[in-house]
């Protein structure tokens, strides 16, 4: 009897916690009821194959639609994000040895085990490459469309190069005209057949300083040239170059030494009329307190910004805004031109995505904090201590949960029945570029950085306050070095800002000469649309 009424007593403290209801598809779910009291609704939740013995769910990842799952048993998951049906589930490697954070493009996923890398077709999961690795892994890898990237612990980066198999096209079939249905039927049974050569030219290295123990970013890349930028637990922020014409290096452009480890890896933003419209930006984080805005181009400081403690997890770069948070807890949002502070919000330590109107982020004991877009201001609390896998999501507006036991959910608010796109696929690249091609490419490049001043070597800001940057509440003595050059123009916002206003979260048509009204909180209004220029609705 006492029995029977322990579990009543239960049942009813479940249902009342608006977590856990009766009927509910298991204990790791957020109803359905539970949602809507928060203003979501959940789209779908999926068990993926984990050993529940003795297996958890580690790393998950989202890239143009779809997840992909690494558990400790090194076995990998494709999931469809939008529907959640599984696509593929292979083991891959030793499942006894550790699996890092995987990466993804259009063709391949990438996936270090132990001392091994491995690269899968990403349609159908299938191994097509792997290699034992020249040194132990610090993170995961980085793909391009022609290479991986991976990070070692004793600071170099190593840079694969993968060759598809020629696939031979008959004269006919080329001049076959077909509907759009049927062109994009054929894409994908050619991506499903994929096949690797297996002998491949030696890998190429370039050395920084400490280890590197995050994942690399791929930044620009075109027919004439890829680059890609990593971090060391010595505090450099370095930037590579291969030479697609010429494929004999991977040459070390600039870096950017920082006064404590970087433990967070980096955001891209591509060239944006409203940031910079003729380089991207790199925003790193550093232990030192401080997000930094660099020009991609040349390592140019455009900005630097204090949040006043050390930042652990990844800036996150929303078209004209970065969202940073500290180790203590407290997420600023920064205009990504200036580098000033937009708003600031309590607790929270780690964004999780944006709709519009809302901002989602976590704090540390997993609750998820609903947040106003314009303000900052918190709106609502959500428990998911029971979701420790929080998936920090650019691309979208969706809010991806997942158990350590692998279950997974999908959430959004209930008038998104489409996806918000905010991630413009990059441009594919043939591998069969011609030569003259690439060199006209690698001439542009070559005109347009000519106008910036390049930096090669390293060195330390002078002063707390970043040299001859503006900063609030302090003063500097000089200009701040990067890569030796001064950059002295670039401004830099104190922890505290009076500068607010907040455009378009990455919207269309800001700029241009129109004036646009101001909303409540320094947020222009009309802002959030939650798409960026050039991105469509799915």
């Amino acid at each position: 009897m006492i029995r029977r009424i322990l579990l009543l007593a239960v049942c009813i403290g479940c249902a009342c916690s608006g977590t856990i209801t009766l009927g509910s598809p298991g204990p790791d779910v957020i109803s359905e009821q539970a949602a809507q009291q928060h203003g979501l609704t959940r789209a779908w939740f999926t068990q993926v194959q984990v050993d529940s013995s003795r297996g958890r769910l580690g790393e998950l990842i989202l890239d143009e639609g779809t997840l992909f799952l690494v558990s400790d048993q090194s076995v990998v998951t494709g999931i469809d994000a939008a529907t959640g049906v599984t696509r593929w589930t292979v083991e891959v490697g030793n499942r006894n040895y550790p699996a890092f954070t995987p990466a993804a493009n259009r063709k391949f996923v990438a996936v270090v085990n132990g001392s091994s890398l491995y690269v899968l077709n990403r349609v159908n999961g299938k191994l097509l490459w792997k290699t034992k690795l020249d040194g132990a892994p610090g993170a995961g890898p980085a793909l391009s469309q022609q290479r991986v990237y991976v990070p070692l612990l004793d600071g170099r980066l190593a840079a694969y190069r993968l060759l598809p198999v020629k696939e031979e096209v008959s004269e006919a079939a080329q001049k076959e005209v077909l509907t759009a249905e049927q062109r994009a039927a054929r894409d994908l049974a050619r991506l499903d057949s994929l096949r690797l050569e297996q002998d491949v030219p030696p890998p190429l290295y370039a050395q920084v300083p400490g280890r590197a123990l995050i994942q690399p970013v791929v930044t620009r890349e075109n027919e004439g040239e890829e680059n890609v930028v990593w971090a060391t637990d010595q505090g450099y922020l370095c930037a590579g170059r291969i030479d697609r014409k010429d494929q004999k290096a991977l040459e070390l452009r600039y870096r950017l030494h920082t006064d404590a480890p970087i433990v967070a890896q980096p955001s891209y933003l591509p060239p944006d009329a409203n940031v910079l419209s003729d380089s991207g930006l790199v925003v790193a984080g550093s232990e030192d307190g401080f997000v930094y805005g660099i020009r991609e181009r040349n390592g140019e400081q455009v900005w630097r910004f204090s949040t006043g403690e050390p930042i652990v997890e990844d800036p996150v770069v929303l078209g004209r805004f970065v969202f940073v948070a500290n180790q203590l807890g407290g997420m600023y949002c920064v205009d990504a031109k200036s580098g000033s502070q937009v708003w600031w919000t309590p607790e929270v330590t780690r964004f999780i995505a944006a709709s519009k109107e809302r901002v989602y982020a976590t704090d540390k004991i997993g609750l998820l904090h609903v947040l106003s877009a314009r303000t900052g201001t918190g709106l609502d609390t959500i428990a998911a201590t029971m979701l420790p896998i929080k998936l920090t999501n650019p691309e979208s507006d969706r809010l991806f949960l997942a158990s350590t036991t692998g279950m997974i959910q999908c959430l959004h608010e209930p008038e998104m029945t489409q996806s918000l796109v905010r991630k413009i696929p990059p441009k594919e690249i043939e591998p069969s570029t011609t030569l003259a091609s690439a060199k006209a490419a690698s001439k542009e490049e070559s005109s347009e950085e000519s106008k910036e001043p390049t930096h090669t070597a390293s060195s330390k800001h002078s002063g707390s306050s970043g040299g001859g940057s503006k900063s609030s509440g302090s003063k500097s003595s000089g200009g701040s070095k990067l890569g030796g050059t001064k950059s002295g123009a670039s401004k830099t916002a104190g922890a505290k800002s009076k500068k607010g206003g907040m455009g378009d979260f990455g919207g269309a048509g800001a700029g241009g000469g129109k004036k646009r009204k101001k909303g409540k909180g320094g947020l222009d209004a009309g802002a959030m649309p939650g798409m960026i220029p050039g991105a469509a609705k799915q």
